[in-house]
Order: structure tokens, then C-alpha cells, then sequence
């Protein structure tokens, strides 16, 4: 299936996807938010650009898709060894910072293993399941991404000025930002919340019906009883749309 080839491409870009994690935790480390905008703006252009002549000029399909994912994936990830090259750091890995590191971060370790984790088993799932189920899946998850990195933005900002603050040895600076950073984090959450829920309710009867109520097609009125301003449904008697027939 076009499905599970996809799969099996895309799949080849997680070391490339966790080189630019780590790059990114690099920079921001070091206080370099710019670099990292670019690298990721250039590649995802690149991906988006590549991925309709992929697919429709040379005729790869979905499998094109991947190659486009796959190499621009690459490319942002030889974008960042670049510019560590660029710093002139040592490739050398250092045991005893290693450990510590990941002492210091096995929470977050265990946190993104369980989040690749779950992202491999959907795709998987999805691509089992066919090339429609699979597309809608990326869509969903994609938007749970951008959300997600939205919310994590104030995360990202904190670690970098808290950390500046307690590497300068303010430590009520670095609490004052922590508590500044978390409410602002809050309220941000809250808006997304709001502006979701708002979002959902075209869509949530529509859901309803038609997994609880097993109707084959929410739009098929002949399942609603409809009074002339809204309408009832024959098989659960929940009240619902605003049809123009009766059952």
C-alpha cells in the first residue's frame, strides 16, 4: 500500500528529526533563537515546495510526499552540524556531561520518548488503515503540533531566561521570570482553549450522531424529526440540527 511505503520513508527522517531537537536545545541554550527560525523556515518551504513536483510532475504520489519530508528533514539537520561545525566545538562526546545531563533531565527524556512513541503507533495505526485515514491523521496531528508548540513557546523562553538568571546568580530574578512566564503560559492556554471550544461546536453533533447513533451520514435527514426550528433524532431522540424534513 502507498500508505505503508510512505511509512516505511518517512520513518528514516527520526535521526534527523532528533538531530534538530538537539540542535534547537543547543541554541537555545546559548540564547540563539534566530538560527533556528531560519534553518526550520528554509526547510519547511523547501518540503513544501518539493512535495507537489514529487508527487504530480515526476508522478511519486504519496510516496513523493515522503521524499520531500525526508530530505528537508535531512538538510535541517545538516544545517545545524553546520553551524556547530561553524562554532568550532568539539564532536567529542563527553561522558560525565552526558550523564549529568541526563540526570538533570530524564523526566523530559521519558516525556518526548513517550511522545515519539505515541506519534509512531498513530502513524503506524494510520497507515494500516489506508491513504484517506492516514492524510486525515497527519492533519490532526500537525495541529496538535502547532498548538502544542504554541503553549511550549512560553516553556522555551523560560528555560532561557531562568537560566541566564541563575547562571548570574539572581535567584529572585529567576523566580520572578518563572512565575511571570507560567502565567502568561496559563492565560495563553485558556484563549486556545476558548477559541477551540468555540471552533468544535459545528462539529461535535455531527460526531455524535454518527458514532454513537450509528447513522452512516449525519446529513441524511431522513434519520431527524424536525419541528420546523429544530430537529430530533429518530434513534436517540437528541435534540440537533435545524433540518428541512421529516423521517
Amino acid at each position: 500500500m502507498a500508505a505503508q511505503s510512505w511509512f516505511r520513508i518517512a520513518i528514516l527522517g527520526m535521526p534527523a528529526i532528533l538531530l534538530v531537537l538537539a540542535g534547537n536545545g543547543w541554541m537555545r541554550g546559548v540564547q540563539n533563537k534566530r538560527q533556528p527560525v531560519y534553518i526550520a523556515l528554509f526547510a519547511n518551504v523547501l518540503s513544501a515546495a518539493a512535495s507537489p513536483v514529487l508527487v504530480y510532475v515526476f508522478g511519486f504520489g504519496l510516496i513523493g510526499s515522503a521524499l520531500a519530508n525526508l530530505a528537508s528533514q535531512t538538510i535541517a539537520g545538516a544545517l545545524f552540524l553546520a553551524v556547530l561545525y561553524a562554532q568550532r566545538r568539539p564532536f567529542r562526546i563527553n561522558r560525565a556531561v552526558l550523564i549529568a545531563q541526563v540526570k538533570l533531565g530524564k523526566d523530559l527524556l521519558g516525556r518526548s520518548i513517550g511522545f515519539q512513541a505515541a506519534f509512531l503507533t498513530s502513524v503506524a495505526i494510520a497507515a494500516h488503515m489506508g491513504t484517506v485515514e492516514l492524510a486525515g491523521q497527519q492533519v490532526g496531528m500537525e495541529l496538535w503540533l502547532f498548538l502544542a508548540l504554541i503553549i511550549d513557546s512560553f516553556a522555551i523562553a523560560a528555560q532561557s531566561l531562568v537560566g541566564a538568571a541563575l547562571g548570574g546568580n539572581d535567584v529572585a530574578q529567576a523566580k520572578s521570570l518563572a512565575w511571570k512566564v507560567a502565567f502568561y503560559g496559563f492565560l495563553a492556554g485558556l484563549v486556545l482553549v476558548l477559541i477551540l471550544s468555540i471552533g468544535c461546536q459545528a462539529y461535535t453533533p455531527n460526531f455524535y450522531f454518527l458514532v454513537i447513533c450509528k447513522i452512516p451520514d449525519p446529513s441524511i435527514v431522513a434519520f431527524f424529526d424536525c419541528d420546523g426550528t429544530r430537529c430530533r433524532c429518530c434513534i436517540c431522540s437528541r435534540w440537533c440540527f435545524d433540518w428541512s424534513r421529516r423521517c
